[in-house]
């Protein structure tokens, strides 16, 4: 839900990884596994990836996952990978500052490894250290032109403003990914979203295509679907697929959508049912990653937020102080209507120049919430220009406040 959190790949990297370790017994029943293998920290990553690409997280598996790390530092005191094992975990946590240390605590111990450079450059994007995460991420590219280092690029980009340059290098991601498997399927999802985030509703139609032929039971295609039709105004269509969608992967932003759809065909019962399944979603999530700033827009969209509200997003922002960071929280201001505040996190949120049509919504309502009405147009216009649709709640509100500001 909000920018690279929801895309996040720490995981990619290691992709290629045989599973067939976690067959060795992780799971298994008291009493009746096999003698446990030594731990290393091979075991560790596989078990980490199991976790990636499963449809729920599940808090037990990711602490399975340090214990094996741990394990595997215990019997290899130093080892480099056990450690980048461990900063993988901290950042699917969204630990991004731990991730960094222990990613560079790797690269000390072998300054060749590809790994490390690509999660210590997630982290400081996530970290809004965003010069020395987009030279490292350049650095990974050079040096390993894989799907990880072309997603990573292409999230730059897309950043930057590049939509163009973030297309063609997460196309590079999906081509270099074997057909029907998972990190392939991950990029071309990836396609869709961006496709759908510039108004490109055909093209993203052509990627949930494509990932359909290539992954037929992939659990992201009935969120595709509902996807394409909601932004085709299709909306019973697209309820349900959604709720054909949510039984498979039960994400929060998912059961957003759901409830933005309902809302407007006016079916408000059944928003307030899946708005009230996001937020236990939320609570979910956060025994296994840090979603404040998540939460915090979110419960700005849908209610006003208190003075609690407001400190929770200024939290959640010093925790991860990227330009999503200074969306939430300037978004959480604004509709408390704390206007002068919001516009300076507002205005930071832009810096980058990236399209992000529901960046600028929202960077355009704070402009509106503090008078300046020059920004408030500007924003606004480009965001409705990007994509006329980009929000089926939100959308005709920037329509009108345009309305109200000429």
């Amino acid at each position: 839900m909000l920018g690279y959190a929801h895309r996040f790949i720490p995981a990619l990297a290691a992709a290629g990884v045989v599973l067939v370790v976690v067959a060795l017994g992780l799971r298994a029943e008291r009493g009746t596994a096999p003698a446990a293998p030594p731990a290393t920290a091979a075991a560790a990553l596989a078990a980490f990836v199991a976790f990636q690409q499963s449809a729920v997280a599940d808090p037990a598996e990711l602490e399975g996952v340090q214990r094996l790390a741990a394990d595997a530092l215990e019997a290899r005191p130093g080892d480099p990978e056990a450690i980048e094992v461990q900063a993988r975990v901290a950042g699917s946590r969204h630990d991004f500052r731990t991730s960094l240390g222990l990613a560079r605590a790797s690269l000390r111990r072998a300054p060749e490894r590809v790994g490390p450079q690509g999660l210590a450059a997630d982290s400081l994007i996530e970290l809004g250290r965003y010069r020395e995460g987009f030279r490292l991420a350049e650095q990974r590219l050079r040096l390993r032109p894989d799907l990880g280092s072309y997603a990573r690029a292409s999230y730059a980009a897309e950043l930057r403003g590049q939509v163009g340059l973030a297309l063609d290098h997460m196309e590079l991601a999906a081509e270099s990914g074997e057909i029907g498997g998972f990190p392939r399927g991950w990029a071309r999802l990836q396609l869709a979203l961006l496709r759908l985030r510039t108004g490109d509703v055909a093209g993203a139609r052509k990627e949930y295509g494509q990932l359909a032929a290539e992954r037929p039971n992939d659990p992201e295609l009935p969120i595709g679907r509902a996807r394409i039709a909601a932004a085709r105004g299709h909306l019973a269509e697209a309820a349900r697929w959604y709720r054909r969608g949510v039984a498979a992967l039960p994400d929060a932003d998912h059961y957003v959508e759901l409830a933005e759809v309902e809302l407007a065909r006016g079916r408000h019962h059944e928003a307030r049912a899946a708005l009230k399944r996001a937020s236990a979603a939320f609570d979910r999530l956060a025994g296994v990653e840090d979603v404040g700033l998540e939460r915090a827009a979110f419960d700005a969209d849908w209610a006003r937020p208190t003075p609690d509200d407001v400190a929770r997003a200024r939290s959640a922002r010093a925790r991860r102080p990227s330009i999503y960071g200074d969306a939430a929280f300037a978004w959480t201001l604004t509709r408390a209507g704390r206007c002068k505040e919001a516009a300076a996190p507002a205005t930071r949120s832009l810096r980058l120049g990236t399209r992000d049509p529901l960046l600028l919504f929202r960077a355009g309502q704070a402009a509106a919430c503090a008078g300046d009405r020059e920004a408030a147009r500007r924003r606004l216009r480009t965001a409705l220009r990007i994509s006329p649709r980009f929000s089926l709640r939100w959308a005709p509100v920037a329509r009108r406040q345009l309305a109200r500001l000429s």
